[in-house]
């Protein structure tokens, strides 16, 4: 009759994650560096958003447009949503303004007031607050909450931003994860030297 073998014996010193756990590590690490990096441009843009909704309130205040800092807490959330949250912010003081005075005076300042803001803001205040961004591509961003949240649903869709944020903060300080920082990330792949080198020797090559 065979014998059955003894277990084979287990040195702890020489026990390592499985790769499950490791791929689990990594990935919260990940997520908790962008999520400390996404916390940190919400609250950017929590703090010009509110500015940007105090002074549109209190210049509908001074203009007589009725609840005007309700239109300016209004505005304040709704340039949460890029692009388009703006303008319903904005045209419904401008339509009760038109409603309430005679004439076209009112509701033209109250037009010139928030274009003069979005300026201001656009070119000058979210610049200067957006300077220590974390450097990830819009159209990237966008693709990668497509996949996230086609792999985890509706926890992806929340998770989706911190998870790409962190992938490009930690592509930065891994040498491995450096293709995944070009591909993710809005920084230029090359140098200005070296695009003008590039475009010096292109000519020659052809």
């Amino acid at each position: 009759m065979a014998t059955a073998l003894p277990p084979p014996e287990v040195n702890p010193g020489t026990w390592r994650f499985p790769i499950d756990r490791r791929l689990l590590l990594v990935a919260t690490i990940v997520l908790v560096v962008g999520i400390l990096y996404w916390a940190q441009a919400l609250l950017t843009l929590s703090v010009a958003n509110a500015s940007m909704g105090l002074v549109f309130g209190l210049g509908l205040l001074l203009i007589g447009v009725p609840y005007a800092l309700h239109w300016g807490t209004l505005l304040a959330l709704a340039r949460f949503v890029p692009y388009v949250g703006v303008w319903p912010a904005a045209g419904l003081p401008t339509a009760l303004a038109l409603s309430v005075f005679n004439g076209w005076g009112p509701a033209l300042m109250v037009v010139a007031l928030f274009l003069g803001l979005e300026v201001l803001a656009n070119v000058l205040v979210e610049p200067v607050l957006y300077s220590q961004h974390a450097g990830v591509s819009k159209v990237a961003l966008l693709v990668a909450i497509g996949f996230w949240t086609w792999l985890w649903g509706p926890v992806g869709l929340i998770l989706a931003t911190p998870l790409t944020v962190g992938l490009v903060v930690l592509a930065k300080y891994v040498p491995s994860l450096h293709p995944v920082g070009v591909l993710l990330g809005d920084e230029p792949a090359l140098d200005p030297a070296a695009v003008y080198y590039q475009r010096l020797v292109a000519p020659r090559c052809r």
